[in-house]
Formats: C-alpha cells, sequence, structure tokens
C-alpha cells in the first residue's frame, strides 16, 4: 500500500517489518527493569519517608512531601495551555521544509 505525499512521490505505508519481524528484537532492556524492582522494594519505606516529611519544620520540604503524596496518589494534575496566537502561522509540512532548505542559496 502507498499514499502519495504532498510533494506528489509515493510513501509506503503500513507495516514496517515483515509479519513475525519485530522492531525491538531484544526487548526492553533488563537494567531498566531490574532498577525498577529495586526502586518497587523500598516503596512503603519510600512512602512512610514522605509521610514523615509532612511534619518538618520547614514548609518546602512540607510541600515537596505533599505534593509527592498527591501525585503517587491521584496522579498528576492536567495542564491547560491557553493564551492567544499573534501573527500569521500555517503548518508546513516537514518534507516541504527540507526542501525549502535545499533549495535556499548557502
Amino acid at each position: 500500500m502507498s499514499a502519495a505525499n504532498s510533494n506528489g512521490s509515493a510513501k509506503k505505508v503500513g507495516r514496517p517489518f515483515k509479519k513475525g519481524e519485530s522492531g525491538n528484537p531484544t526487548g526492553r532492556p533488563k537494567v531498566a527493569v531490574e532498577v525498577r524492582d529495586l526502586a518497587r522494594e523500598h516503596t512503603e519505606e519510600a512512602m512512610a519517608t514522605l509521610v514523615e516529611a509532612l511534619q518538618d519544620p520547614d514548609s518546602r520540604v512540607r510541600v515537596a512531601a505533599a505534593n509527592a503524596l498527591l501525585d503517587r496518589g491521584h496522579g498528576k494534575p492536567v495542564q491547560s495551555v491557553t493564551g492567544e496566537l499573534k501573527g500569521d502561522f500555517t503548518w508546513i509540512d516537514l518534507a516541504q521544509r527540507a526542501a525549502a532548505a535545499k533549495r535556499r542559496p548557502g
């Protein structure tokens, strides 16, 4: 299957690997899994430390501990992006941008 790009050339669409072939044949690195598992072994102690930090006399420590506990218990808050765009903004296809860069002198 192929589709035409904005510049008219054909581009293969679909599966880039043969059936049964993986793009990541060795899988996830073992070290990352081991580090994650090691960190999870200390979850209870880490949570207890955060709870203890809520009693710290320094308000910065208390706020950091409270944020860490809330993030783990409820997830991080969603951030919305608002604002006004000024000027003329147009979306340019990356292929068009690359072609334009090649045409520019020097």
